[in-house]
């Protein structure tokens, strides 16, 4: 089946790109996708991951380029090294998003009245 449209609510459930109910969102076939959730980022950068795969954003949503480009920080250890190789992590993260997120935080909504 086509659809015009998919949104996701809640789409953190599908973090896990192993999971049967992540897979199984992979398949369905839309003209648009939509994911959303208060919640994008849980444990890992590999969260985000998952909406990407959902949404098809290429060439993110490919699992081997999204390893080289944005690699899970090894919290094991705090050497400096380290420490700037996650911190490019999330930046190439927030470069990527950048883009393709609508944030509304409670400050801005707030200041909406």
């Amino acid at each position: 089946m086509n659809w015009k449209r998919i949104i996701l609510d809640e789409a953190h459930l599908i973090k896990n790109p192993k999971t049967a109910v992540a897979k199984a969102s992979f398949t369905l076939n839309a003209e648009a996708r939509w994911c959303v959730t208060g919640t994008p980022l849980q444990n890992s950068l590999v969260d985000i991951y998952s909406l990407l795969r959902f949404i098809r954003h290429e060439p993110w949503s490919d699992y081997s380029i999204w390893k080289r480009i944005c690699p899970a920080p090894d919290m094991n250890k705090n050497t400096s090294t380290d420490t700037m190789a996650q911190k490019a992590s999330l930046d190439r993260m927030k470069m990527v998003l950048s883009s393709l997120i609508l944030r509304r935080t409670k400050q801005s909504l707030s200041s909406q009245g």
